[in-house]
């Protein structure tokens, strides 16, 4: 049997950790991986390119009831206006109590890997807590992408002119970005301005938070006014992913951030999201995070009637993810220097 310790919040989910220390009682492999069966390989495996994931962080965390349906249903009282002046000994018509509703509807995602009972007798060294690993990178990378994706629903857009020598050209849609629409310090003012206007509350009490992708970072860093994460006064406050502050924004790196190749030309062009504190929700069903789930080849009845196939896989029985603070979110679409070069994700 897999053993597993107490599960660890990871991406603001709860994932169940593999205890290392556990034998499995079977070496088990995707039928794809045939070079350990034939020649010697190094038992140190080779580190993964694993991309960074910083999006759910920002999400207020909240767990629903069991057995309440599969929508969940949030309200809002909306502020009231300024009370108008009372004239003397004239009852004044009632405030009316507004609302508005959001609902999201909950998902599953998951994913798994067979493996067969000769991989399983054959294979040197391929052990059951290795491609747990890779599915809890997968689970990561997943939920990640969910989550980046609702952000990226916001019908607030700022789109970074095109700045070329003295000349500024505005931008009103993708497909007008290229490689010089850059996010710059008069965009960020623009994109500061938008959030305060909506009275949308800052992550720290002073600044917003902008997620951006590496290419995009690479247009920032070299302003004067940049900070690096490692000269913060206080640098064991900082967030994951975080890598520096600029005009009212605390920045966060994800190669996860949302590039597309619909600019001019195919250019790609870069969501940088910004956000106040609780722009959204992430939600689970009581508490339940993401499962590892592992057959051994001695399971499946009748459907696997010689014992010759097993399986690791992962599932998230409930997800959601919502925008719920519209003023709290808005996309600022740019280029940077890479949009000739970089690909889609």
């Amino acid at each position: 049997m897999i053993n597993y310790i107490n599960y660890i919040t990871k991406y603001g989910l709860h994932v169940f950790a593999y205890d290392p220390s556990a034998q499995p009682a079977n070496n088990t492999a995707s039928a794809e991986l045939s070079a350990g069966m034939t020649e010697f390989y190094s038992k140190r495996l080779l580190e993964r390119a694993l991309p960074s994931l910083v999006f759910a962080q920002f999400g207020e965390k909240e767990s629903i009831p069991a057995n309440q349906g599969k929508t969940i249903n949030w309200r809002k009282f909306l502020s009231y206006g300024k009370a108008s002046v009372l004239v003397e000994g004239v009852t004044p018509d009632p405030t009316k109590v507004n609302e508005e509703k959001v609902e999201a509807s909950v998902i599953q995602v998951g994913g798994f890997t067979p493996y067969t009972d000769l991989v399983s007798m054959t294979h040197l060294d391929l052990r059951i807590a290795e491609i747990v690993d890779l599915h809890s990178e997968q689970a990561a990378l997943t939920i990640d992408s969910l989550v980046r994706d609702e952000l990226c629903t916001s019908s607030n857009y700022i789109y970074a002119p095109i700045v070329s020598g003295d000349n500024t050209t505005a931008v009103t849609s993708r497909a007008n970005v290229t490689k010089d629409a850059k996010l710059t310090p008069a965009v960020l003012a623009q994109a500061s301005t938008f959030l305060r206007k909506q009275n949308a509350p800052t992550i720290d009490g002073t600044h917003y938070a902008m997620v951006v992708h590496p290419s995009v970072a690479h247009d920032l860093i070299t302003n004067s006014d940049w900070i690096d994460y490692q000269k913060y006064k206080n640098p064991e406050n900082i967030y994951k992913g975080e890598i520096g502050t600029l005009y009212g924004f605390r920045f966060f790196l994800s190669t996860n951030a949302k590039v597309t190749k619909d600019g001019a030309s195919k250019a790609a062009v870069y969501d940088c999201i910004a956000l106040g504190k609780n722009a959204f929700k992430v939600c689970d069903v009581a508490g339940q995070g993401v499962e590892v789930i592992v057959k051994p080849i001695t399971s499946g009845g009748a459907d696997n009637p010689l014992n010759q196939r097993g399986t690791v896989g992962w599932k998230l029985a409930a997800f959601a993810c919502k925008i719920t603070q519209p003023g709290r979110i808005c996309h600022v679409v740019c280029g940077s220097s890479f949009s000739e070069i970089d690909e889609a994700n």
